[in-house]
């Protein structure tokens, strides 16, 4: 199946989950798990949150991101990818001077946005 990002309106996520500034999202719901490229601009983030019944996969496009995980921080690049398991905490900063271009998929949740 097809998911052509480049086709979908934009979704402008404003402190997401509490974090600075606007996450733009291209996303795909199929009412039980959502498929996104997410963008983060310079100084922009991803609050912290608790993935209670769900996991997420991150893996990112472009662009550097802090991610803070249980805690501990750990940067990763182009080509790396990020993976919080159910019952984990993490939070997601842009980082450098590059805009952060990130894949994400998060099955099993629904939310706002």
């Amino acid at each position: 199946m097809l998911i052509d990002f480049n086709s979908m309106e934009d979704t402008v996520l404003h402190e997401f989950n509490g974090g600075r500034g606007d996450v733009l999202a291209h996303m795909y719901f199929d009412g039980k798990s959502r498929i996104m490229r997410a963008t983060l601009k310079k100084d922009c983030s991803i609050g912290e949150h608790t993935h209670t019944s769900n996991f997420e996969v991150i893996y990112v496009l472009s662009g550097i991101a802090k991610i803070t995980m249980n805690g501990v921080e750990e940067l990763i690049e182009a080509g790396n990818a990020h993976f919080c398991p159910t019952g984990n905490t993490h939070m997601i900063e842009q980082y450098g001077d590059d805009d952060l271009v990130m894949a994400c998929v998060v099955p099993g949740v629904v939310f706002e946005g």
